[in-house]
Protein backbone atom coordinates (compact mmCIF):
# COMPACT_ATOMS: atom_id res chain seq x y z
CA UNK A 1 0.00 0.00 0.00
CA UNK A 2 2.82 2.40 0.91
CA UNK A 3 4.66 1.56 -2.33
CA UNK A 4 1.47 2.20 -4.32
CA UNK A 5 0.96 5.59 -2.62
CA UNK A 6 4.57 6.57 -3.32
CA UNK A 7 4.17 5.67 -7.00
CA UNK A 8 0.91 7.63 -7.18
CA UNK A 9 2.58 10.65 -5.56
CA UNK A 10 5.51 10.50 -7.99
CA UNK A 11 3.08 10.24 -10.93
CA UNK A 12 1.14 13.26 -9.66
CA UNK A 13 4.35 15.29 -9.27
CA UNK A 14 5.52 14.35 -12.76
CA UNK A 15 2.12 15.21 -14.24
CA UNK A 16 2.19 18.61 -12.53
CA UNK A 17 5.69 19.26 -13.88
CA UNK A 18 4.63 18.32 -17.41
CA UNK A 19 1.58 20.62 -17.23
CA UNK A 20 3.65 23.51 -15.84
CA UNK A 21 6.37 23.06 -18.46
CA UNK A 22 3.76 22.92 -21.22
CA UNK A 23 2.03 26.02 -19.85
CA UNK A 24 5.35 27.84 -19.62
CA UNK A 25 6.24 26.93 -23.21
CA UNK A 26 2.82 28.11 -24.43
CA UNK A 27 3.29 31.38 -22.58
CA UNK A 28 6.78 31.82 -24.00
CA UNK A 29 5.39 31.19 -27.49
CA UNK A 30 2.60 33.74 -26.92
CA UNK A 31 5.03 36.27 -25.45
CA UNK A 32 7.22 36.00 -28.56
CA UNK A 33 4.20 36.53 -30.82
CA UNK A 34 3.08 39.55 -28.77
CA UNK A 35 6.56 41.05 -29.06
CA UNK A 36 6.55 40.46 -32.82
CA UNK A 37 3.20 42.28 -33.12
CA UNK A 38 4.43 45.13 -30.93
CA UNK A 39 7.74 45.48 -32.81
CA UNK A 40 6.02 45.38 -36.21
CA UNK A 41 3.56 48.05 -35.08
CA UNK A 42 6.40 50.33 -33.96
CA UNK A 43 8.36 49.72 -37.18
CA UNK A 44 5.38 50.73 -39.30
CA UNK A 45 4.73 53.67 -36.97
CA UNK A 46 8.26 54.99 -37.57
CA UNK A 47 7.71 54.56 -41.32
CA UNK A 48 4.37 56.41 -40.92
CA UNK A 49 2.48 53.45 -42.42
CA UNK A 50 -0.56 54.08 -40.26
CA UNK A 51 -2.93 51.97 -42.38
CA UNK A 52 -0.59 49.01 -41.87
CA UNK A 53 -0.50 49.73 -38.12
CA UNK A 54 -4.30 49.59 -38.07
CA UNK A 55 -4.22 45.95 -39.26
CA UNK A 56 -2.52 45.04 -35.96
CA UNK A 57 -5.28 46.28 -33.66
CA UNK A 58 -8.01 43.92 -32.48
CA UNK A 59 -11.33 43.70 -34.33
CA UNK A 60 -13.47 45.16 -31.50
CA UNK A 61 -11.31 48.30 -31.35
CA UNK A 62 -11.33 48.60 -35.15
CA UNK A 63 -15.13 48.36 -35.27
CA UNK A 64 -15.50 50.89 -32.46
CA UNK A 65 -13.22 53.44 -34.13
CA UNK A 66 -14.89 53.10 -37.51
CA UNK A 67 -18.19 53.52 -35.70
CA UNK A 68 -17.10 57.03 -34.73
CA UNK A 69 -17.33 58.14 -38.38
CA UNK A 70 -20.84 59.55 -37.97
CA UNK A 71 -19.71 61.68 -35.03
CA UNK A 72 -16.51 62.80 -36.78
CA UNK A 73 -18.16 63.79 -40.05
CA UNK A 74 -21.71 64.70 -39.08
CA UNK A 75 -22.05 65.65 -35.40
CA UNK A 76 -22.69 69.30 -34.63
CA UNK A 77 -21.88 70.91 -31.29
CA UNK A 78 -25.20 69.91 -29.69
CA UNK A 79 -24.74 66.23 -30.60
CA UNK A 80 -21.11 66.20 -29.49
CA UNK A 81 -21.81 67.87 -26.17
CA UNK A 82 -24.29 65.08 -25.38
CA UNK A 83 -22.00 62.25 -26.48
CA UNK A 84 -20.13 60.01 -24.00
CA UNK A 85 -16.93 61.68 -22.82
CA UNK A 86 -14.62 59.15 -24.54
CA UNK A 87 -16.46 59.41 -27.89
CA UNK A 88 -16.35 63.19 -27.54
CA UNK A 89 -12.60 63.31 -26.82
CA UNK A 90 -11.69 60.87 -29.61
CA UNK A 91 -13.87 62.72 -32.14
CA UNK A 92 -12.14 66.01 -31.37
CA UNK A 93 -8.75 64.27 -31.53
CA UNK A 94 -9.46 62.83 -35.00
CA UNK A 95 -10.86 66.14 -36.26
CA UNK A 96 -7.77 67.97 -34.99
CA UNK A 97 -5.46 65.57 -36.86
CA UNK A 98 -7.51 65.91 -40.07
CA UNK A 99 -7.50 69.72 -39.95
CA UNK A 100 -3.77 69.88 -39.18
CA UNK A 101 -3.04 67.58 -42.15
CA UNK A 102 -5.62 69.18 -44.48
CA UNK A 103 -7.62 65.95 -44.77
CA UNK A 104 -11.28 65.79 -45.71
CA UNK A 105 -13.95 63.09 -45.53
CA UNK A 106 -13.02 60.30 -47.93
CA UNK A 107 -14.27 56.74 -48.26
CA UNK A 108 -10.65 55.58 -48.30
CA UNK A 109 -9.77 57.26 -45.00
CA UNK A 110 -9.42 54.84 -42.10
CA UNK A 111 -10.38 56.36 -38.74
CA UNK A 112 -8.24 53.80 -36.84
CA UNK A 113 -5.28 54.82 -39.02
CA UNK A 114 -6.02 58.52 -38.43
CA UNK A 115 -6.06 58.06 -34.66
CA UNK A 116 -2.82 56.07 -34.81
CA UNK A 117 -1.31 58.82 -36.98
CA UNK A 118 -2.34 61.40 -34.37
CA UNK A 119 -0.20 59.57 -31.80
CA UNK A 120 2.90 59.55 -34.05
CA UNK A 121 5.90 61.23 -32.45
CA UNK A 122 9.10 61.71 -34.50
CA UNK A 123 12.29 60.57 -32.77
CA UNK A 124 10.32 58.86 -30.00
CA UNK A 125 12.43 56.77 -27.55
CA UNK A 126 12.64 53.06 -28.32
CA UNK A 127 9.66 51.22 -26.88
CA UNK A 128 9.70 47.79 -25.30
CA UNK A 129 7.64 45.47 -23.13
CA UNK A 130 8.36 43.74 -19.82
CA UNK A 131 6.42 41.86 -17.13
CA UNK A 132 4.12 39.90 -19.44
CA UNK A 133 0.88 38.55 -18.05
CA UNK A 134 -0.83 36.08 -20.41
CA UNK A 135 -4.26 34.81 -19.43
CA UNK A 136 -5.85 32.71 -22.16
CA UNK A 137 -6.68 34.98 -25.11
CA UNK A 138 -5.82 38.19 -23.29
CA UNK A 139 -2.49 39.60 -22.19
CA UNK A 140 -0.88 42.74 -20.88
CA UNK A 141 2.66 43.99 -20.39
CA UNK A 142 4.40 47.02 -18.96
CA UNK A 143 5.67 49.54 -21.50
CA UNK A 144 9.29 50.70 -21.43
CA UNK A 145 10.64 53.87 -23.08
CA UNK A 146 14.34 54.11 -23.82
CA UNK A 147 14.91 51.08 -21.60
CA UNK A 148 13.11 52.60 -18.59
CA UNK A 149 9.90 51.18 -17.18
CA UNK A 150 6.79 53.36 -17.29
CA UNK A 151 3.47 52.99 -15.48
CA UNK A 152 1.66 52.47 -18.80
CA UNK A 153 0.19 49.03 -19.48
CA UNK A 154 -0.19 47.78 -23.06
CA UNK A 155 -3.02 45.31 -23.72
CA UNK A 156 -3.26 42.52 -26.28
CA UNK A 157 -5.92 40.12 -27.51
CA UNK A 158 -5.53 36.84 -29.35
CA UNK A 159 -7.59 36.46 -32.50
CA UNK A 160 -7.14 33.14 -34.24
CA UNK A 161 -3.42 32.45 -34.13
CA UNK A 162 -2.43 36.11 -34.01
CA UNK A 163 -1.98 38.55 -31.14
CA UNK A 164 -3.44 42.02 -31.77
CA UNK A 165 -3.08 45.29 -29.85
CA UNK A 166 -6.23 45.60 -27.73
CA UNK A 167 -7.05 49.30 -27.86
CA UNK A 168 -10.41 48.97 -26.10
CA UNK A 169 -8.65 48.23 -22.80
CA UNK A 170 -6.45 51.28 -23.35
CA UNK A 171 -9.59 53.32 -24.11
CA UNK A 172 -11.14 52.15 -20.84
CA UNK A 173 -8.01 53.35 -19.05
CA UNK A 174 -8.29 56.65 -20.94
CA UNK A 175 -11.94 56.90 -19.92
CA UNK A 176 -10.92 56.58 -16.26
CA UNK A 177 -8.23 59.23 -16.82
CA UNK A 178 -10.80 61.56 -18.37
CA UNK A 179 -13.06 61.07 -15.37
CA UNK A 180 -10.16 61.94 -13.06
CA UNK A 181 -9.40 65.03 -15.17
CA UNK A 182 -12.92 66.41 -14.81
CA UNK A 183 -11.76 68.61 -11.96
CA UNK A 184 -9.22 70.28 -14.26
CA UNK A 185 -11.78 70.58 -17.05
CA UNK A 186 -14.36 72.36 -14.92
CA UNK A 187 -17.92 71.46 -14.15
CA UNK A 188 -19.53 72.09 -17.54
CA UNK A 189 -19.09 70.50 -20.99
CA UNK A 190 -18.24 73.97 -22.33
CA UNK A 191 -15.21 74.05 -20.03
CA UNK A 192 -14.36 70.49 -21.07
CA UNK A 193 -14.43 71.59 -24.72
CA UNK A 194 -12.02 74.41 -23.95
CA UNK A 195 -9.68 72.14 -21.98
CA UNK A 196 -9.51 69.38 -24.62
CA UNK A 197 -9.41 71.81 -27.55
CA UNK A 198 -6.50 73.77 -26.11
CA UNK A 199 -4.61 70.56 -25.35
CA UNK A 200 -5.00 69.61 -29.04
CA UNK A 201 -3.55 72.98 -30.09
CA UNK A 202 -6.78 74.69 -31.13
CA UNK A 203 -8.98 77.42 -29.73
CA UNK A 204 -12.64 78.37 -29.74
CA UNK A 205 -15.23 75.99 -31.16
CA UNK A 206 -13.39 75.10 -34.38
CA UNK A 207 -13.34 71.36 -33.62
CA UNK A 208 -17.10 71.32 -33.00
CA UNK A 209 -17.80 72.20 -36.64
CA UNK A 210 -18.11 69.08 -38.86
CA UNK A 211 -17.73 71.21 -42.02
CA UNK A 212 -14.02 71.50 -41.25
CA UNK A 213 -13.50 67.82 -42.08
CA UNK A 214 -15.98 67.21 -44.93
Amino acid sequence: MIVFMKKALVSAILLTLVINISYSKDNDHDTLKILNTFDQFNTWMKEQKFDSCATLIDSSSYIYLNGLSQLVYEADSTTLLNAPMLDFALTLTIRAYMIQNKLKKDANLSLPALLIGRSYTPHAPKQGLVNFNVQGNEADALLTLGGYETDHISYFKKEGDSWKIHLMSTFNTSKEALERMKGQMGNSMQEAVRFITENLGFSGTELLDPDRVR
